[in-house]
């Protein structure tokens, strides 16, 4: 899966909130993404929570697969230790 997460607001510290929100968009609002792993949210979950959802169907996927997060902003970085969990 190819995942396109560029930042809204490139180089502007002050919106870094929003960069991290479409970061996790890229991730919770995909609809192919969505219906690959046929996962589906509570309307009261907050976008992390989504996003670690979303994390953890990656996790138990079968097989071996590809993830590829492109363009992600640095703020990314916040999100590493959920990540890792994608580990080979």
């Amino acid at each position: 899966m190819w995942l396109s997460a560029s930042a809204v607001y490139s180089n502007d510290e002050a919106r870094q909130a929003e960069n991290a929100e479409y970061f996790l968009r890229a991730f919770t609002e995909n609809k192919a993404f969505l219906d690959n792993l046929a996962v589906t949210f509570d309307d009261n979950e907050i976008a992390v929570d989504r996003f670690k959802k979303m994390i953890n169907c990656l996790v138990n996927l079968p097989g071996r697969n590809l993830l590829v997060i492109d363009n992600a902003p640095d703020v990314a970085a916040y999100h590493l230790e959920t990540l890792s969990q994608l580990k080979e």
